[in-house]
């Protein structure tokens, strides 16, 4: 297994995934407060000349909690997209290229295998996810002042987002068993995740699913509400079942075949 999770973790290095997400989460955490206080005053001020500064304010964010609430919002849209992108090949990909035949025949195990990509690449997003946003609140502290938001419920905001992506990270590999094309993979699980969260919405409960992780991060509260338990529990169940399910789609699966 330590043999796998390395080759993973070189695997990673070398086809620029790690670098992929880190890079772009961290760009987007940097920009958000720029925009938000620099250039998008300016786009609004040239829009709507001669605005008053109350409605201006109004229209704005002014202050870095509500900064680093509009940036989880939008990992939501920028994490799905590079996260699901570069998951995509994680076995889809293989199985196209047939790279799963040297460990199978080097008598390594499939769960061991599927245990190692979703442990290594879901470890990794939760870790990258936490980083980004502490650099949006430590940035956003700097160009909006600091307004006592304690970086403890910081971190909880992004280990909750990250165990989400978690989650998705295990849609990404189950589709890769019903598909090879990591296109159509990537497509398919980006509208299971978005309309899975479209629904959720239509329904009272709907903070008891998954989605409810982004809704109990941008509380930013430092304890840990009950209200939490649910979406935490929901939301590694499905991935543990989708997991268990990947592992035996693979060993059905005939990987030499086209």
């Amino acid at each position: 297994m330590l043999v796998l999770i390395k080759k993973e973790i070189l695997e990673g290095i070398r086809t620029y995934r790690f670098l992929s997400i880190l890079v772009v989460l961290t760009f987007f955490s940097i920009l958000n407060p720029v925009m938000n206080k620099m250039i998008l005053p300016e786009i609004l001020k040239s829009q709507f000349e001669g605005i008053e500064e109350e409605m201006l304010s109004q229209m704005i964010i002014s202050n870095q909690t509500d900064c680093l609430r509009a940036f989880m919002g939008d990992i939501f849209e920028i994490g799905t997209l590079v996260i699901v992108l570069v998951t995509a090949a994680l076995i889809a990909g293989e199985r196209k290229e047939k790279t799963l035949i040297l460990p199978v025949c080097s008598n390594k195990k499939m769960e061991d295998i599927v245990l190692a990509k979703n442990l290594v690449y879901g470890v990794f997003t939760i870790i990258c996810i936490v980083l980004a946003i502490l650099i949006d609140y430590l940035y956003a502290g700097v160009l909006f002042g600091y307004d006592g938001l304690e970086i403890g419920a910081v971190i909880a905001g992004g280990i909750y987002i990250g165990i989400y992506y978690y989650m998705v990270i295990s849609i990404v590999m189950f589709i890769g068993t019903l598909l090879k094309n990591t296109i159509t993979t990537a497509l398919i699980s980006m509208l299971l995740v978005y309309g899975s969260n479209i629904i959720a919405g239509f329904f009272e409960n709907g903070s008891k699913s998954p989605k409810g992780l982004f809704d109990e991060a941008m509380l930013l509260s430092y304890n840990m509400r009950e209200e939490i338990i649910v979406p935490i529990i929901v939301t590694l169940s499905i991935s543990f079942l989708l997991t268990v399910i990947t592992i035996i789609r693979m060993k059905k699966l005939d990987l030499v075949t086209r």
